[in-house]
């Protein structure tokens, strides 16, 4: 560590001073927040409570930081060398990128058979929309997994060629997936469609949607790094996976909290709904472009014609 790293680093302090830190963090925390209920500490005491709190809340967070990562280091980073699998899993992003990409599939499939048979029983066009829509889904991500397995081993100008053709096959894929989440937004137009969740899951169901599309953003900027047409490819599903829980999460909210102003749902369902529509379509067409171009450079490097 340089001189200028210890500086920038706050000093290590035993694990029972670390443990008071902790403690009191919690208990101004309870403090300043009965402070906020009802005042019942007066004023100044009550300015002095929220900046103990305050200043608490950052010596503890900076000494958890330092916790955590001696942990990882010192205690889960060995364990996970130790296990080849999960040694590959945190080294080999092409590994560890596909193998997520078998839960999502199992899921989309478990979906897309619960909305089909629903959807036939119940004669729901909500349904056979949704049953749709996660048939697409699961074809792309089973295509994605498949792709890989059969080019393992193969020399790198075959298996790139494979991948850019699947790229481009998902791009084509995504512009159909269109077609689907139209249909779904003109049901929920219609008041015919939407989801509901019971209590405050709503709120647990709203923080995995903002998880999701933050993730999906931020993988969607790491993978350009790797110029893997079947990564890009993974990231752009997961992407427009997300955007599309964006729409169904906006619908429970206001079926959850909503005034009953059916002419402004209306409106909001459905600006919504359309910018998902045009960035999922927009999404396809730039998996397209992208894979053309890849194709192209292809070519030029190794002197041929298309393949």
């Amino acid at each position: 560590m340089t001189d200028m790293e210890k500086r920038k680093t706050i000093p290590m302090q035993p694990f029972g001073i670390r443990l008071v830190f902790y403690l009191a963090a919690v208990v101004f925390a309870v403090l300043s927040c009965l402070q906020a209920a009802d005042g019942r500490f007066g004023m100044i005491l009550g300015v002095g409570i929220y900046v103990l709190a305050a200043v608490m809340l950052a010596v503890s967070c900076c000494y958890l930081v330092l916790d955590i990562r001696y942990g990882i280091k010192e205690k889960v980073k060995p364990g996970i060398e130790a296990n080849p699998f999960a040694n590959r899993m945190t080294k080999d992003y092409h590994y560890r990128t596909v193998m997520f990409a078998f839960p999502g599939l199992v899921l989309n499939t478990a979906f897309a058979a619960f909305n089909g048979a629903v959807g036939i029983l119940s004669r729901s066009a909500w349904c056979g929309t949704l049953c749709a829509y996660y048939i697409v889904l699961s074809v792309m991500r089973f295509g994605a997994v498949r792709c890989d397995q059969r080019m393992a081993g193969k020399k790198e100008e075959v298996r790139r060629e494979a991948e850019i053709s699947f790229y481009r096959r998902c791009g084509i894929w995504l512009t159909m997936l269109t077609i689907a989440l139209a249909g779904t937004v003109i049901l929920i137009l219609h008041e015919e469609g939407g989801k509901q969740y019971p209590g405050y899951l709503i709120y647990a169901v709203a923080g995995y949607t903002f998880y999701k599309i933050i993730m999906s953003v931020v993988n969607l900027r790491k993978v350009r790094r790797f110029r893997s047409p079947l990564l890009m490819a993974i990231r752009d599903i997961g992407y427009v996976d997300a955007l599309v829980s964006v729409l169904s999460l906006q619908t429970a909210m206001f079926a959850s909290f909503g005034k009953g102003e059916p002419g402004f749902d209306r409106l909001m369902n459905g600006t919504v709904g359309t910018a998902v529509c045009l960035m999922v379509f927009g999404a396809g067409i730039r998996c397209i472009r992208q894979a053309n171009r890849m194709k192209r450079e292809l070519e030029m490097q190794a002197g041929r014609p298309g393949f």
